[in-house]
């Protein structure tokens, strides 16, 4: 299937349990509506009140404001999220957000991560692995950016071509 996922997700019926958002970096106009509070409220409508969606959202590391605006946008969705983070080889330290509808409990996913189990073979990805994932440094995850990306205000495009990937 090749569809624009904003259109997708206005045709597609019916709730799913797991939402995978792997998309191309916001650095385009088209691009950067489907980093939309407007996006993100789509994807609510077909999230199952138990379902969780994973997000890709760019570098934490090289591209913060962007990472915490992304983070930022989906929270104004009224979706709670949870930022985690991994070094891949290609790309470098690279970001996600967990984000599930504010019904389930933070205490009752952070108890189910605590006890994580991974009952499939996998060829990195382990519960201790995982969780360290979550640990970012002092400061990583603070800013004092408040705005989010929306259809009519698309800050998120400005933010990551002109505020990302510059490194102190």
């Amino acid at each position: 299937m090749n569809i624009d996922a904003d259109k997708f997700l206005g045709r597609v019926q019916g709730a799913f349990d797991v939402i995978i958002i792997d998309m191309p970096d916001p650095s385009t106009p088209e691009l950067t509506k489907l980093y939309s509070k407007e996006f993100y409220k789509k994807v609510k409508l077909h999230l199952s009140v138990h379902g969780m969606i994973v997000i890709q959202a760019t570098s934490p590391y090289l591209a913060k404001e962007s990472f915490l605006c992304i983070g930022r946008t989906i929270e104004s969705a009224e979706l709670t999220t949870l930022a985690f983070h991994e070094n891949v080889p290609s790309f470098g330290d690279w970001g996600w957000y967990l984000a599930w509808h504010p019904n389930l409990k933070t205490k009752k996913i952070m108890d189910q991560i605590k006890n994580l189990k991974i009952p499939v073979p996998t060829r990195f990805i382990t519960p201790q692995v995982f969780k360290s994932e979550l640990v970012f440094g002092k400061g990583d995850l603070e800013t004092t950016n408040t705005q989010i990306n929306t259809l009519l205000d698309p800050v998120l495009l400005s933010i990551y071509n002109h505020e990302s990937w510059l490194l102190d």
